[in-house]
């Protein structure tokens, strides 16, 4: 497998077989670029690996770990198989960048298929992820405490 560069300027993205690394541009944080690679990924000629590196969390995009915990587990609802599908946290980065995220997709060898969820269910348990910089670790347990008592 030759790694591939994806490329871009303010008119699009392309692509050039040199590096497995993109660097996303600080106005982004790597859940924007997320999506659209796991769509191109899943039907190309061959399994797709990259490492994206810039911002993991802002206010304006997916962070990665809301993109790891719901959008790839809703994929294997329609046929995409779990093997090799993955997106591993590296190091997490935020307004200036210092984030790394790798991402793995493998091929879709059949179509997609159709799936209809009729039920909603019931709400188990709810889950989340904190994150803190510059400041001390204390702060990230404090926000859980807190969300706990709101929730209990």
């Amino acid at each position: 497998m030759r790694p591939v560069r994806i490329c871009g300027t303010n008119r699009g993205f392309w692509l050039e077989e040199s590096t497995s690394c993109m660097t996303a541009d600080f106005s982004r944080s790597i859940g924007y670029f997320l999506e659209p690679l796991v769509l191109l990924g899943l039907f190309g000629e061959r399994p797709l690996s990259i490492r994206l590196k810039g911002i993991t969390n802002d206010s304006k995009d997916p962070s990665v770990d809301t993109f790891r915990t719901t959008s790839l587990h809703i994929l294997k609802h329609f046929g995409v198989p779990l093997e090799g599908l993955e997106l591993k946290i590296e190091s997490r980065g935020a307004a200036l960048g210092g984030g790394e995220v790798v991402l793995g997709v493998p091929i879709l060898l059949n179509n997609l298929s159709e799936t209809t969820w009729i039920d909603e269910g019931i709400v188990k348990r709810i889950r989340g992820v904190t994150f803190s910089t510059r400041v001390s670790p204390q702060f990230g347990n404090r926000m859980v405490s807190i969300a706990r008592g709101v929730f209990n």
